[in-house]
């Protein structure tokens, strides 16, 4: 990851991986995984927009990767990446959708995002996640409002109803997807 983290760790990252594109040398980085140039465009759209919200390099990498799922599974064969990225490029694959649509999504798939994001009970890494999507008010609003909502769940009232082990862990997904659901 040497020469890509060093990248990643820039003020302009996406400069990089346009060099590499424009010498015909992403597709060593990709495994012989070449986007078109559409893609590839959506690849440093979408890096600049994480790279002006986060700082680390994980997010900022599975971000650059997320228009292209080819390349986000070829990668890995070249790279070892470490935990962190794989946790984002999983975390933005699975959720990116819901979350830039959240006002369509079920209340199950916003339980979701805020479960792997690990947002349910403490803030998680949720803000960076719709940082690192361009997520803008209202929208990042209502979203930070949903797992502050969670946050605020009585449990100890659970408790009181005789709700106890993995019974409590049910009636307290039920009651936070309760709570998304509005």
């Amino acid at each position: 990851m040497g020469e890509c983290e060093k990248a990643l760790n820039t003020d302009e990252p996406w400069h990089f991986f346009t060099t590499l594109a424009e010498i015909d040398a992403l597709n060593v980085l990709l495994a012989e995984t070449t986007p078109n140039a559409a893609t590839q465009q959506q690849m440093q759209h979408s890096l600049q927009t994480a790279s002006k919200h986060s700082a680390r390099i994980a997010p900022r990498l599975a971000a650059w990767l997320l228009p292209c799922s080819d390349c986000a599974a070829a990668i890995s064969h070249v790279l070892p990446l470490p935990n962190p990225v794989k946790y984002w490029i999983k975390l933005l694959a699975s959720h990116a959708h819901t979350v830039r649509n959240w006002s369509e999504a079920t209340a199950s798939d916003k339980w979701a995002v805020l479960k792997h994001s690990g947002s349910l009970r403490q803030d998680g890494d949720l803000a960076e996640l719709l940082s690192v999507l361009g997520i803008e008010d209202p929208q990042y609003t209502t979203v930070i409002r949903a797992m502050q909502a969670c946050h605020a769940l009585d449990i100890q009232s659970l408790q009181q109803q005789g709700f106890s082990g993995n019974e409590l862990g049910q009636a307290i997904k039920q009651a936070q997807i309760a709570l998304l659901s509005w």
